[in-house]
């Protein structure tokens, strides 16, 4: 029974982090700005020539080593189970990448591509909350927003203020000095960082009733 309970919420997991990755593919091809800390490996990816996943895997492993530093360097269960979940996590945004093409027929024009970025809007927060109801564990960033909260002293919402500010001044000071403007950042970035949230907040909401319940011990 505790076997079978485990194997869904890690399927659940596994769902949301499909579907995030899915929405952060379909953000690139609206053209109007990434969400803050995808920006990052965006930004990297079109500099570098490298795919898209193995930069975020790279950030992933930056954020891992930002955990350690605040923790004194004590390596954790917490830490390591990261480091699989972060290349999952870069597998799923390379093998979508090369479909992105389907939506190539809706960036002719503007309307078109605010679809498109609403869509990833709802798809990313859809996965979030994905990734939150089983409780099983989480990703570099969002661990990092929660040791960032408890050293300030601050909450969450402002941990994850903090970074999402510093990524997009990590992505902008990249792009000014390599390119010599701008690339991934622009309203939609604002807007991707304040819509997903809403969405999140909503999703789970209406969600976390039938998953919180279909998750429960009494229903294995």
């Amino acid at each position: 029974m505790q076997r079978r309970l485990v194997i869904k919420k890690w399927v659940v997991f596994t769902g949301g982090l499909f579907l995030f990755a899915l929405g952060c593919c379909c953000m690139t091809k609206a053209n109007l700005g990434l969400a803050p800390v995808p920006s990052v490996s965006w930004v990297v990816s079109y500099i570098t020539h490298l795919s898209y996943g193995t930069v975020h895997l790279g950030l992933n492993c930056f954020f891992i080593l930002i955990q350690l530093a605040f923790l004194g360097w004590k390596f954790d269960k917490t830490l390591l189970l990261q480091i699989p979940l972060s290349l999952l996590l870069s597998v799923f945004l390379d093998l979508i990448m090369p479909f992105m093409f389907i939506l190539d027929f809706l960036t002719a024009n503007l309307a078109g591509r605010i679809l498109i970025f609403a869509l990833s809007v709802v798809i990313m927060g859809i996965g979030i909350g994905l990734q939150a109801l089983p409780r099983v564990t989480l990703l570099p960033v969002d661990n990092l927003a929660r040791i960032v909260a408890a050293r300030i002293g601050k909450s969450l919402g402002t941990a994850k203020i903090i970074i999402d500010c510093s990524s997009v001044a990590l992505s902008a000071a990249i792009s000014l000095l390599f390119l010599g403007r701008l690339e991934g950042i622009q309203i939609g970035t604002v807007a991707a960082a304040f819509l997903t949230g809403n969405v999140v907040r909503q999703f789970m909401k209406a969600a976390a009733p039938v998953i919180n319940g279909a998750l429960s011990p009494e229903q294995q």
